[in-house]
């Protein structure tokens, strides 16, 4: 009996180690923080991580790259826009930077204002919501790459994949292992990431 539960245990964790690429024991450390300010200015015409951040700690490798980390546009001169934290990790997560390595602190929504004239001629589309990704907007769209999760006690395995279908936080979606070409369902819960089942 008791070589049979061994058994059963050692396929179980070999279903895992077959399907996902990546494997991590317990908790990681997060990498990277950022603590976001109630409100900041600029006077260029993007918006940079270095300037709505009161701070941001990682490796000193990172600092730089993560300073210069284009966010969005800035609204026009004279006006201003509000930036949300889920816009911040997403912008994370396509620079590189996987779910477990960030964690985005601080105010939930920068105010940013902009230098300058109201009058200026200076043309462009600056939305002040078009780039914020609010609760009911979609957190994975139909093409994605995604960071597929699975997750038990004291176990967290993380893979690539490409999301089949778009979602909004909790829906469920039609995902493909990349590396596998496996296809499963996963549930979104957060930008870019998929917490799926690989026995399903």
């Amino acid at each position: 009996m008791k070589g049979k539960f061994i058994l059963a245990v050692s396929v179980f964790i070999l279903s895992y180690l077959l399907f996902f690429s990546h494997l991590t024991l317990g908790e990681e450390k997060v990498k990277v923080v950022v603590v976001l300010k109630k409100q900041a200015q600029v006077t260029d015409r993007f918006i940079y991580l270095k300037d709505i951040a009161e701070k941001i700690e990682a490796d000193q490798s990172l600092i730089k790259k993560l300073s210069g980390l284009k966010v969005g546009s800035s609204p026009l001169p004279g006006k201003k826009r509000s930036l949300n934290e889920e816009l911040v990790l997403v912008r994370l997560y396509q620079n590189g930077f996987s779910p477990d390595e960030v964690e985005v602190c601080g105010e939930r929504e920068v105010v940013v204002f902009r230098k300058g004239s109201p009058f200026s001629d200076e043309k462009g589309d600056f939305s002040e919501e078009g780039e914020n990704y609010k609760r009911g907007d979609f957190f994975v769209r139909e093409g994605d790459i995604v960071s597929l999760v699975v997750e038990e006690p004291n176990l967290r395995v993380i893979t690539r994949g490409r999301a089949l279908q778009s979602g909004k936080k909790g829906e469920v979606i039609e995902v493909i292992n990349i590396s596998s070409c496996k296809r499963l369902k996963g549930r979104v819960t957060a930008p870019f990431t998929v917490k799926v089942n690989p026995l399903d």
